[in-house]
């Protein structure tokens, strides 16, 4: 990148607002996605395409999976399709060109999971380490005011004893490459220059979703339990019928492990986002009540109906008693260095801002949630659907805000009309939506640009669901024009009345840069995007 393309990216004349979410479809960010959406804010998003799928089509599913559970439609992030791995993200000129002007802070939130050995050119150091040091690059060049970076309470290593919020390097050693490439990544983040502030959130070992057991990924707690659910039931069964899994564990069983759910991690990062005097500082994001191997045995093998679990002196170290203790210890050496790990994380930074917010512990009908969704989910292996569409998102934002111009004219009254001269809003909820600005021209060419713009005169907030008949998923077909006219008519008729909520409002405060139309940054490339 030249200096004049990167002095011209990292404007601060930032029209929207946008927070820049990378890892989106990681366990975290897909929670995150849902939460920071779900609290209106406003949200773009980095994805990669798979074979399957494009980065659009990710994010879409991840969301309409997200609604089936919640019972109600979610605005839809800008998606810009890259990879933290590469220079730039590997995003487009364009799609830097947009960030630059709509975005005003990023959460990196991108992370790979893997503790093997590893060149620094392979994960996890090309994810955790590198693709830090690309975004931190990135939000510089674009002028991304404030950063915050999802870390983890394992940069403290193989210490033991206390750990405070505010440490860092403290000259410990460390169990697995996961730890030293987090460790590297906080470091570089700590010694940036680049931002207003830096926030730091660290979370200990992430289990499932609380309610369902969901998860995409199978680390720390849930990958035990994925283990025992394949090696426990092949084991032989007693003349009671309970399965016998001789194993000697070396350790006393009641070492405390901090593990959180990723549901509740994401709603403290949220709650953390709200508070102005979080900026700057770096939390531990940590359970106060710890589980223990004796507990989570216990419940595994009331589940199961196993015995033969005993805990012996760890100077015994791992014995193979039984061909099911061999087959257990080599599949989990990764792990062993956390077996009787005694480490407390300080979380006073976090309890001074959010006193009421403790992390539940882990239950027993919690882990039986995670072994009975893992045998759903075929451990990993239950192959993605397709998302549901309504057509390509921006030919359905452009019928919706042709039809709103058509239908504005018998709303002369309504202060969300379109009227010529105003730029307006369109932010299209449920499938197949996104968010958009367009300038009302006399000959009406409309063309939509990606992004809403808090300058903007006119509002219109759309839910798609409202198209699709009574008759189900069978009844989603391309929808009539007049069906789109009518619902628009009612929805201005209710504006007009202050009927009609809007949850986004405009301001004036930048007004100023868009009132002759549409920026050069805009139309540049005219991206809408590539994404969309």
């Amino acid at each position: 990148m030249d200096a004049a393309t990167s002095a011209d990216l990292a404007s601060n004349d930032k029209l929207s607002g946008y927070f820049f979410l990378t890892g989106a479809s990681g366990l975290v960010g897909r929670y995150l996605t849902r939460d920071l959406l779900a609290s209106g804010k406003r949200l773009a998003v980095l994805a990669r395409s798979n074979r399957r799928m494009s980065a659009h089509d990710r994010i879409e599913l991840l969301l309409q999976r997200w609604e089936q559970k919640l019972g109600y439609s979610l605005t839809r992030p800008i998606v810009l399709e890259g990879d933290v791995s590469q220079p730039q993200l590997g995003l487009s000129q364009a799609d830097q060109r947009w960030v630059a002007r709509h975005c005003t802070g990023l959460i990196h939130n991108a992370a790979v999971v893997k503790f093997e050995p590893a060149e620094q050119d392979q994960e996890p150091w090309r994810t955790n380490l590198q693709g830090t040091r690309n975004a931190l690059k990135f939000a510089e060049q674009t002028g991304l005011r404030e950063l915050h970076y999802v870390s983890t309470a394992y940069v403290c290593g193989n210490r033991s004893g206390l750990v405070l919020e505010e440490q860092l390097d403290c000259g410990q050693g460390f169990r697995n490459s996961y730890e030293e490439s987090k460790f590297l990544a906080e470091q570089t983040v700590r010694e940036s220059r680049s931002f207003e502030s830096k926030t730091i959130y660290r979370p200990s070992i992430i289990a499932g979703d609380s309610q369902t057991g969901y998860t995409s990924s199978y680390h720390g707690l849930m990958w035990y339990l994925r283990l025992l659910a394949m090696l426990v039931p092949q084991q032989p069964r007693d003349a009671n019928g309970r399965i016998q899994t001789d194993i000697e564990l070396p350790v006393s069983g009641d070492e405390p492990h901090n593990v959180i759910t990723v549901d509740w991690v994401s709603r403290a990062i949220c709650r953390l986002l709200e508070h102005p005097e979080s900026r700057g500082r770096t939390f531990h994001l940590v359970s106060e009540h710890p589980t223990t191997f004796r507990e989570v045995i216990d419940w595994c093998c009331e589940f199961f109906n196993s015995t033969g679990v005993r805990f012996v002196e760890r100077s015994l170290g791992r014995r193979a008693t039984s061909e099911f203790a061999e087959m257990f210890f080599s599949s989990s050496r990764v792990y062993q260095d956390y077996d009787a790990c005694l480490v407390e994380f300080d979380n006073r930074n976090f309890k001074e801002l959010i006193p009421d917010f403790d992390c539940p512990a882990i239950t027993r009908e919690q882990v039986v949630r995670y072994l009975e969704f893992g045998a759903q989910d075929s451990w990993g292996k239950r192959r993605d659907q397709l998302p549901e569409t309504l057509g390509q998102p921006l030919r359905l934002a452009e019928q919706v805000a042709a039809s709103w111009l058509e239908n504005s004219v018998a709303n002369p009254a309504d202060p969300h009309a379109a009227r010529e001269g105003r730029l307006c809003s369109l932010d299209i909820r449920g499938i197949s939506g996104g968010q958009w600005h367009f300038w009302v021209t006399p000959d009406e060419n409309l063309q939509l640009y990606p992004g809403l713009q808090d300058a903007a005169d006119a509002w219109l907030v759309f839910d798609t669901n409202d198209l699709l008949t009574a008759e189900g998923p069978a009844a989603r077909h391309p929808f009539s024009s007049e069906r789109l006219a009518g619902i628009l008519r009612r929805q201005l008729s209710r504006m007009a009345a202050g009927e009609y909520p809007l949850p986004l409002s405009p301001t004036d405060k930048l007004k100023k840069s868009t009132a002759n139309g549409p920026s050069a940054a805009d139309t540049a490339d005219n991206p809408a995007f590539q994404s969309l």
